[in-house]
């Protein structure tokens, strides 16, 4: 017999659920989530902001979207220097 791949349910897929998780996480590490969604380029969801009036003093975390449920954290690469 063929194995077939386990996909997530349905209602776990649901853009709006992701929506939710990521004003909730935003709230809950007190950090500003500035996501670039790849697949957006170009439109007024591109760079979206969560939560969407955060306080100024929160710092901010930025990933890069391939889609709604892979993300990339951008980190700087350090050169390292010897003593």
């Amino acid at each position: 017999a063929m194995s077939q791949a386990v996909g997530l349910p349905p209602w776990l897929q649901d853009p709006e659920l992701t929506l939710v998780e990521m004003f909730l996480l935003a709230y809950a590490v007190r950090h500003t989530i500035q996501v670039y969604r790849l697949s957006k380029y170009n439109t007024e969801e591109f760079i979206t902001v969560y939560p969407t009036d955060p306080p100024k003093d929160w710092p901010v975390v930025t990933l890069i979207a391939e889609d709604d449920r892979h993300y990339n954290i951008p980190v700087r690469v350090c050169e390292e220097t010897s003593l």
